[in-house]
């Protein structure tokens, strides 16, 4: 009887043991649980990348497109007194009747200083008048001093007959006659494009006959 208690308080304690030692396990199956998650970091959002489209430029909007070379004025002056040329340069009768004499600049009274000092104009002197063509000569004047500007040529009419040409050593001129007088078809006024110290300016002959002034 008492071997058969003995063997029961054994049993007894040993399943107390057994029980202990399976619940100090689990415990540190939990910790080590817990502390490998404390260790192993939450993973982090990455930051969201957006891409900046790359900005198109179009050929009006670059500045290379943008920019053009201006010519000289010369080169310009050029253009425009070629393009004011007229392409039948057959010579034509005169619609209009230019004057032998002097074409003075109409500006003549400003050019004129009035303090006495330096002054200077230009006038075209004309001659040897034909039913097609008249010829000119241009002249500088300086202080009463007369200095040739352009040797004698002559200017054709062509087209219609109401304008002139001449062509001679690379220089081109054109001869149009304004009416600002009411005197068409007699020439009072001309006007002459494709040389620089005549462009701008008018040119008035004050002994045309009917149209004498000054």
């Amino acid at each position: 009887m008492r071997r058969k208690i003995m063997m029961t308080g054994i049993l007894a304690m040993s399943m107390v043991f057994a029980a202990c030692g399976s619940g100090a396990s689990t415990e540190v199956e939990q910790e080590d649980t817990e502390v490998m998650q404390e260790e192993t970091p939450e993973a982090e959002d990455e930051p969201e990348v957006t891409e900046t489209p790359e900005a198109t430029v179009t050929p009006e909007e670059s500045p290379e497109a943008m920019v053009t070379a201006a010519p000289d004025d010369e080169e310009v002056q050029k253009e425009e007194t070629m393009q004011a040329i007229p392409q039948d340069l057959t010579p034509v009768a005169a619609q209009y009747q230019v004057y032998e004499g002097t074409y003075k600049d109409i500006n003549l009274n400003e050019a004129m200083s009035a303090d006495g000092g330096s002054n200077s104009y230009c006038q075209i002197e004309v001659s040897n008048i034909t039913d097609q063509s008249f010829d000119f000569t241009v002249y500088q004047m300086t202080d009463g001093n007369k200095k040739e500007v352009l040797d004698t040529r002559t200017a054709t009419f062509v087209e219609d007959g109401t304008k002139a040409v001449s062509e001679k050593g690379g220089t081109n001129l054109v001869f149009t006659f304004p009416d600002s007088w009411n005197a068409l078809p007699k020439v009072v006024e001309m006007q002459v494009s494709g040389l620089d110290v005549l462009e701008g300016n008018s040119y008035v002959n004050n002994n045309v006959p009917g149209y004498e002034f000054g």
